[in-house]
Parts: structure tokens; sequence; C-alpha cells
């Protein structure tokens, strides 16, 4: 669990977002740009943005998804859609 002043549901939800994360920056490694990781940005109702140049956001209701109008490069759609699909 979280740390030792978090109630139950809080370390919970500490800990879905660790997981969250560790998945993040396993699917930056999987496309073969480690180093582009980095949490972004944490919005409303649990989006999560990643990624220096480029950007996977995270929605709890969606799932995983590039930003592909924007900030990923024709590279890493590639690498993404061979693992993960469009």
């Amino acid at each position: 669990m979280g740390g030792t002043n978090m109630t139950q549901a809080q370390a919970q939800v500490h800990d879905i977002g660790l997981a969250v994360i560790a998945e993040a920056q396993a699917r930056f490694e999987a496309c073969g740009v480690k180093d582009d990781f980095c949490v972004r940005a944490t919005q409303h109702e649990g989006i999560q943005i990643f990624g220096k140049t480029n950007r996977v956001i995270f929605n709890p209701a969606s799932g995983w998804k590039p930003d592909r109008c924007f900030y990923c490069t024709e590279r890493f759609l590639r690498e993404w859609d061979a693992r993960y699909g469009k």
C-alpha cells in the first residue's frame, strides 16, 4: 500500500496510479522511445497524459491512445499500431 497516513481507499487509488504509470512507461519502451517517457499532465476524471515528443493519453473510461493529431511521430505510431492496434 501507499503511505502510512492514507486510508485504504486512498492507498488503492495511489496503487492504481502507480500501475498506470508503469504501464505507460512499458508502452514507451515497447515502442522504442524509452527516453521519451514522462508524466506530462494529470487532468480531470483521471485522464493522464504521458510523453515528451510522443504523447499517449490514458482515459479510465476508454483506455490508451496515442495523440495522433499533434504529437506523435510516424515511427512511434507505426510501432504503437503494430503492438496495440489503432
